[in-house]
């Protein structure tokens, strides 16, 4: 049995220094069962600055936003996909 992590996630734009990480979300893959678990998570971000073309590509709006997370919450729900993987590689820019 083999198990996949994907991992996609939504910014306000392309430059890190100055867009948002707006949403992450995850699909552990598993090769007999198919899609084993998912989720996504919208982060609560002290300032927003998201780009006009970011905001039509990812077709958020602020009722997305509504149950959002800080991202030390992101960072504690990553570690329970521990039971569901194996490995799990971040990385940050």
């Amino acid at each position: 049995m083999a198990r996949l992590l994907f991992i996609d996630t939504e910014t306000g734009g392309l430059d890190p220094e100055k867009h948002s990480l707006l949403s992450v979300g995850f699909v552990v893959w598993d090769s007999i069962v198919g899609e084993y678990y998912s989720a996504e998570y919208y982060l609560k971000n002290e300032n927003y600055y998201i780009t006009k073309t970011a905001q039509k590509i990812n077709k958020l709006t602020d009722s997305d936003f509504a149950d959002a997370i800080i991202p030390k919450d992101l960072i504690k729900n990553l570690k329970r996909l521990k039971k569901y993987i194996l490995l799990i590689m971040f990385l940050f820019l």
